[in-house]
């Protein structure tokens, strides 16, 4: 938690007591713990533990906290700025924040802070902000998931699953998502769902992939909501269902997610999946155009709707 200065805040308070304060007075500062206060509810939103996962929430909480000088939420609300979660995308100003962010949530990692392990490792890995290399993201997201979190224990299961930045272990990469899943990381259980589509250290198993997909739908995780809504498209762990799957890729899209706003533009264009309806077409390219998604944008063009 960033350090405040508690004497200033001291002397503000006497001054006031006193007599009115001048006009050069320093506004108080924050409360030492409103930021990491803010930081936490923001997690929590995100991963959608007391509640359904709220991107748009989190984002909010994020930058709050960032404002007040909490390291790890300035790099959060950067990751969600560059990918475009819970509000508009902008991978420039994303990216340039979380640069900005980097010296300072490395600190926080190295004192022990499992949330700046967990993010640093995501960073280390797709090499965003930072130089990628697997091997020391692995580093640190073996610490973050043996002090507990739900998120790293989850992205230490890809990492095994793909082999990167440690030897390919499918039973491994299986046990640490099921960890994330009972730890209560929303994500995850989009991840399990994946394992037992593919069976990854796990018996292969379509329908119950689709099950934890739900799961994860239903907890409000959008991820989740475009994969369920994909097996519907698919037949896959279900049986096909085009109307499911344009439900299911609606109700991500209305929770702001860019990824289900540009699919709904293309099976309308297309008419794969719906009818196919050049004013619905537009409408969802538009929507994903004023999040910042610049092929949404070439495809309002080409549709003509400027």
């Amino acid at each position: 938690m960033p350090s405040r200065l508690v004497r200033a805040v001291l002397v503000v308070s006497l001054l006031s007591s006193a007599a009115p304060a001048p006009a050069w007075a320093p506004a108080p500062l924050p409360k030492p713990d409103e930021a990491d206060r803010l930081f936490r509810q923001g997690m929590d939103a995100f991963e959608g533990r007391s509640d359904q996962v709220d991107e748009a929430k989190a984002r909010k909480l994020f930058a709050r906290a960032s404002a007040r000088g909490h390291p790890v939420a300035a790099c959060s609300y950067a990751w969600m700025v560059y990918h475009g979660a819970g509000g508009p995308i902008d991978v420039d100003a994303g990216l340039k924040a979380i640069e900005k962010s980097v010296p300072a949530l490395r600190e926080k990692a190295k004192a022990g802070n499992v949330y700046a392990q967990e993010m640093y490792a995501a960073l280390l890995a797709y090499g965003i902000g930072v130089e990628r290399n697997d091997q020391e993201a692995v580093t640190w997201i073996k610490k973050a998931a043996n002090n507990g979190r739900a998120g790293a224990m989850a992205f230490l299961g890809m990492m095994y699953g793909q082999g990167r930045g440690v030897e390919q272990d499918n039973k491994a990469s299986f046990e640490w998502t099921r960890k994330g899943v009972e730890a209560g990381d929303a994500t995850a259980m989009v991840w399990l769902g994946y394992a037992y589509a593919n069976g990854t250290g796990v018996e292969k198993d379509p329908k119950k992939a689709a099950e934890w997909y739900r799961k994860g739908a239903d907890k409000g995780c959008t991820h989740a909501m475009v994969t369920l809504g994909s097996a519907y498209a698919e037949g896959l762990g279900v049986e096909k269902d085009e109307k499911q799957a344009v439900k299911w890729y609606k109700k991500a899209a209305d929770r702001g997610y860019l990824r289900a706003m540009h699919a709904l533009g293309t099976i309308y264009e297309t008419g794969q999946g719906a009818p196919a309806d050049r004013a619905e077409a537009l409408k969802w390219y538009k929507k994903a155009a004023e999040l910042g998604d610049r092929d949404a944008k070439e495809k309002v063009k080409e549709l003509g709707g400027e």
